[in-house]
């Protein structure tokens, strides 16, 4: 039988025997497969349930540390990428796992395919490049013709990627060139890292003079008499870049400097240098296993655009030389700029402290890796680094981090969540009437905060079903708060035609929250945000694959997983949410530790235990 394999909308289809899709939901060919079956016998298969979700991320987390340690030109491959006893593997790592767990559980889908039906060849019209890698191997190890066709979408995918590179290229020079205009030399207590984003997108109050993250940390850091500064990474587009730099310049002036401030002519000659010499170490390194080959594929990839990466640890290092903090605070250590920070400040010596960023589950792809892999607050080279202290929202996540990590027990401490005090001074005193009016919202209200990494599939699913509820409950009200790194909303348009539903993210998150009968979403930090403000949560999955995040297990959330569920879920708890109510106080006590508006002054209290400690050490030591 031959099968032609997609996973987009298909504008010409060839006369083969098997049309089969993948993470795309082809109506319109299953409406022509079930007209014209008796006179040509064509078969539709759609593969877009994955089984096995933990089971596959930890294959990959797996698989992924043992390609670390290969050796080769005796090195493994973790030395061979690496400069002054940092290895890019730990910058690298994440971005690659994520698209290796795609490459198996795609091989997962395919493997099954294969051996239910007598495919003997493949014509393949695919856009994700990580499905025609896992196409392409399993015929090859199963002897089967495949022929790729020349995508346009793929070629159109190629050239925006070179542009995104380009763009990040252009906002590097930028960054540069404005931060010729700061000062560098200045000393402080503690270095904040932070990301540009942090100010704009992932501002849950929406006022532009606030940092979404460390706003009131720094404020207790102040009421203190702490001197700080904020080391931010550009991760924003040029003109939210441009946006940033102004308004921060307006509102928290010589609070924030960019991390290029500490980027000098020797940091790019070394930067240069270095990016040279490995890129040159592993242009001959070859694997014969398919698996190691697209491991190796990735990471070239992302080793040609190091430049940037390289240059910005090095000015990193150099903005720790300038300021001699007493301590380090950041968040999401596992991206970029907290990566650097985190391997820099354990290189001096200086402690370090991460703030948790968003929920961690046993799959988590930042705070969970190989149970034989070794953590360190030290060594950047051959163990994976981790920050000397982590600040977790509640004594739950430091029993999943004992227990599924390897975070020595010393290094977590429960504080809560600073941004979370916002929802306290809300909940005691909004108006909400008011609150309704000004932004002419009605009850009953339903808020969805949607998530940015949803396949096609499910993403039209998800829509179907909201088209659904408003049909069924037609007085009902529609918020819809898109993911911060949400960038193309056109495929809201079918909801956003109808009059009670309203699209936008220039609203105060916690309070639309306040104010909402029923939050819903998939398994977005807003559920516990609802849940904290006492709100009914329910978890929409039509992914088909396990929820990631436990609400519905924990009792604070109502499960659907099937399309012509959510219309019964939504009219249940208008009508009576009591069965999740008496779940929410003790889910609050383990996840949140406290809701009392006093964890960003337990945050900057230990922050600066750790800066006295790390003095008083230092002052012995001289």
């Amino acid at each position: 039988m031959r099968a032609i394999i997609y996973d987009h909308k298909l504008s010409n289809r060839p006369s083969l025997e098997c049309y089969v899709s993948v993470s795309y939901q082809d109506n319109d060919c299953r409406l022509e497969e079930r007209k014209d079956q008796r006179k040509n016998g064509r078969k539709y298969i759609s593969i877009n349930e994955f089984p096995g979700t933990t089971e596959i991320f930890l294959q990959a987390t797996q698989d992924l540390c043992n390609f670390s340690n290969k050796i080769c030109y005796n090195k493994s491959v973790k030395e061979l990428i690496s400069f002054q006893d940092i290895s890019l593997w730990w910058f690298y790592e994440i971005p690659i796992r994520i698209n290796y767990n795609k490459y198996l559980k795609y091989k997962e889908g395919l493997n099954k395919l294969f051996e239910c039906n007598d495919i003997t060849y493949v014509l393949c019209n695919i856009i994700d490049s990580v499905l025609l890698d896992a196409i392409a191997d399993c015929c090859t190890e199963r002897g089967i013709a495949y022929e790729a066709l020349p995508s346009k979408n793929m070629r159109i995918r190629s050239i925006k990627s070179y542009f995104e590179y380009m763009c990040y290229g252009l906002n590097f020079v930028s960054d540069l060139i404005v931060s010729r205009f700061y000062n560098k030399r200045i000393n402080a207590d503690i270095l904040i890292a932070s990301y540009t984003k942090y100010w704009t997108r992932f501002n849950i109050t929406k006022d532009v003079s606030k940092d979404g993250m460390f706003e009131d940390i720094q404020k207790k850091l102040d009421d203190s008499g702490i001197k700080y500064i904020g080391i931010e990474y550009n991760d924003e587009t040029f003109i939210g870049y441009i946006k940033t730099r102004f308004y921060k310049n307006k509102y928290a002036k010589g609070k924030w400097k960019p991390l290029n401030t500490f980027a000098t002519r020797r940091t790019l000659a070394d930067a240069i240098a270095i990016y040279k010499n490995i890129c040159s170490s592993i242009e001959h390194l070859s694997f014969d296993r398919n698996k190691d080959k697209f491991i190796l594929k990735l990471l070239k990839n992302h080793i040609k655009t190091s430049f940037f990466l390289i240059s910005e640890i090095l000015s990193m290092k150099n903005a720790l030389t300038s300021i001699r903090p007493g301590a380090i605070l950041t968040s999401c250590e596992y991206c970029k700029m907290g990566r650097a920070a985190t391997i820099a400040g354990n290189q001096s010596k200086i402690p370090t402290i991460a703030l948790q960023h968003g929920i961690i589950t046993p799959v988590h792809w930042g705070y969970i890796f190989c149970k034989s892999e070794k953590t360190s607050s030290t060594d950047a080279l051959n163990s994976r680094p981790i920050p000397k202290y982590t600040l977790l929202y509640g004594k739950n996540y430091k029993e999943l981090l004992n227990r599924s990590g390897n975070y020595p027990e010393e290094s977590l401490i429960v504080t809560g969540q600073p941004r979370y005090d916002h929802l306290y001074r809300i909940a005691g005193s909004m108006n909400k009437k008011l609150f309704m009016d000004e932004h002419k919202l009605k009850s009953p209200l339903i808020v969805w905060t949607s998530q940015g990494d949803m396949s096609e599939f499910e993403a039209r699913e998800n829509i179907e079903c909201f088209l659904c509820l408003l049909e069924s409950i037609p007085q009902m009200n529609l918020f819809i708060k898109p993911h911060p790194n949400e960038t193309d909303l056109s495929i809201y348009e079918p909801l956003t035609r109808h009059q009670n539903v309203v699209l936008s993210r220039e609203i105060d998150l916690y309070k639309l929250l306040n104010v909402c009968d029923i939050m819903i979403t998939k398994n977005s930090t807003t559920a516990m945000e609802a849940a904290a403000l006492d709100k009914s949560v329910i978890v929409l999955n039509l992914s088909r694959e396990p929820d990631i995040v436990d609400y519905v297990d924990e009792g604070i959330a109502l499960g659907v997983y099937h399309l012509e569920d959510l219309v019964p879920a939504v009219t249940r708890l208008l009508e009576d949410d009591s069965m999740l109510r008496w779940n929410r106080a003790k889910y609050i006590k383990g996840y949140l530790y406290k809701i009392d508006g006093n964890s960003s002054r337990r945050v900057a209290d230990f922050v600066q235990r750790a800066r006295r400690a790390f003095c008083e050490e230092a002052s012995k030591s001289s």
